[in-house]
Formats: structure tokens, sequence, C-alpha cells
């Protein structure tokens, strides 16, 4: 008889157990992972707009060109030894608006941030 209860209480006890784990697995909501790119949630944002103004302005350094920053239509960030950014920016040349993709990298602690490459989309 003793054995019996002795069942009982360990298959309750496991079973609360695994109820237990269970609930608490749903209440931590997932996080992103470190290096996975995530949308940018509000890509009218004034500091997303700077990123894709910047992105036009080194594109146009480098590439001798007089493109005229509109707009980052859409994005996403990336979180690394800082964060990368891929950005949909329209811009204009001579007066007609094209999409560009952009990607630049930031790290704000050491005040870098550098156009890693700008395409036609």
């Amino acid at each position: 008889m003793a054995s019996l209860h002795y069942f009982f209480v360990v298959l309750v006890s496991s079973l609360l157990l695994l109820q237990m784990t269970s609930a608490i697995g749903k209440s931590i909501p997932p996080t992103p992972l470190s290096g996975g790119w995530e949308p940018i949630e509000d890509v009218k944002d004034p500091y997303v707009q700077k990123l894709g103004k910047f992105a036009v302005t080194e594109n146009n350094k480098v590439s001798k060109v007089d493109l005229q920053f509109v707009a980052v239509k859409k994005g996403e960030s990336q979180t690394v030894n800082g964060m990368k950014y891929r950005l949909l920016v329209s811009a204009k040349d001579h007066g007609i608006a094209s999409d560009y993709n952009a990607e630049v990298y930031e790290k704000k602690w050491t005040n870098t941030r550098k156009l890693i490459s700008f395409t036609k989309a």
C-alpha cells in the first residue's frame, strides 16, 4: 500500500512540475537571435531617415554622382559589434526617383559610421 501511495505522489509531483515548466516557457517572450536581421518598425523615424541620407551622401562622394535623398522606404537592422542597417532608399537622379539598396554599419560608442554597399534596387 505504501508503494502505491509513493507512486501517486511521484506521478502528481511530476505532472505539476511539467505544468509549471511549460507555463514558465510560455510567459517569456522569444528574443531575436543575436546577428539576425529584424525589420525596422518605424522607417519614418528621423534617425532612420538620417541613416538613409548618410548613405546617399557617402555614395555621392565615392561614385561622383549627385543623387538627392528622398526617403527611406523600408529597412532591417542587425546587431553585430555595433549595428548594421539594410535600407531601401529612394533618391532622385536629375529629378527622376529610383530605389537603392544601402547597407550602413554603425558603432555609436566609437563614433563610427560606414557605407558598406549602395546599389540600384
